[in-house]
């Protein structure tokens, strides 16, 4: 498809989404919020914490629904997030972190976009899980890769920060389905006019997918994820244990679906912020894995995931 040229990238974005006349109301929803406000938030270096588990682009209103099964988020805050997608939260937390404190710190990464970021390669040890765990048939790294990582290496070194970066609950979601892990919604396969993947997000403003299915689909793959967390903080050793997320996530909220970039809506912008503790009860042995393993580039995982 043609486009102007010097038109922004993310106004090519969706237009190539969405066509010219959708593409362009839906960068104007974006563009009118962006152009009133600045992302100002708490950079999590600022608090207390010997392990931080980040779930990615999740809401502070769905992990607390998630409180009444998972006693661990008993003790439920929240704090304005510096960012409000994957590789400015990664940018803007490290950028200004003394060399000691990265020299410090251990960030064992599902998300993909860790790789590309200048200021996340100057952590002491950086696990890019998604370059060897993430599973062909979910286009994901499920949960227990990242467990499993986490806990052979707290067990085998010591930091003084361990950030331990899921992949869930974004999309594409899933679930365990008796001993297998299934996909949920065929609609994150959705498909433009042109036939490329829109993502689950964009697929709902685009009218492919229906909002309620899409919601109860994120629930159940944030219940799939903590139930993950929950082994962690028993084969553990992290007495100030913080779950949180890099950002929010829109239900359309202002008509705006996904998490856009320098869009500080509440939903969005607004992490969880759950103190906890966790301790190693050895009640777990993690799997090893081999890291070698590198067949699928950044971009086609970025590409799974609904980035395009």
């Amino acid at each position: 498809m043609g486009i102007i040229p010097g038109i922004t990238d993310r106004l090519k974005t969706e237009i190539n989404r969405f066509g010219f006349v959708d593409g362009i109301r839906y960068w104007k929803r974006q563009a009118s919020i962006r152009s009133q406000n600045n992302v100002i938030g708490v950079n999590v270096y600022e608090r207390d914490w010997d392990a931080l588990i980040l779930l990615d682009a999740c809401r502070v209103d769905e992990l607390k629904r998630q409180s009444c099964k998972f006693e661990f988020l008993s003790d439920f805050n929240q704090i304005p997030s510096v960012a409000t997608h994957s590789p400015s939260w990664m940018s803007n937390t490290f950028a200004n972190i003394t060399p000691t404190e990265l020299d410090n710190t251990a960030y064992i990464t599902a998300n993909p976009f860790s790789e590309e970021i200048p200021e996340v390669q100057k952590v002491e040890f950086l696990d890019h899980v998604w370059k060897y765990a993430t599973d062909s048939s979910l286009n994901v790294v499920p949960p227990r890769p990242v467990t499993d990582r986490a806990i052979k290496l707290a067990r085998s070194q010591s930091y003084d920060r361990l950030i331990i970066h899921y992949m869930q609950p974004h999309a594409p979601f899933i679930r365990q389905s008796d001993d297998d892990i299934e996909t949920i919604l065929e609609g994150n396969q959705s498909e433009n006019d042109y036939g490329e993947g829109l993502g689950v997000w964009p697929a709902i403003y685009a009218g492919h997918v229906d909002l309620d299915e899409a919601i109860e689909a994120y629930r159940e793959t944030l219940a799939f994820v903590l139930n993950d967390v929950a082994l962690l903080l028993e084969n553990l050793d992290a007495p100030d244990t913080v779950i949180s997320a890099d950002h929010g996530q829109l239900f359309g909220e202002q008509g705006i679906y996904g998490h856009p970039p320098d869009m500080p809506l509440p939903p969005l912008q607004n992490v969880p912020w759950v103190k906890t503790a966790a301790s190693d009860l050895n009640t777990y042995s993690p799997k090893s894995y081999d890291r070698s393993v590198d067949d699928i580039g950044r971009d086609e995982r970025l590409h799974a995931l609904g980035y395009h």
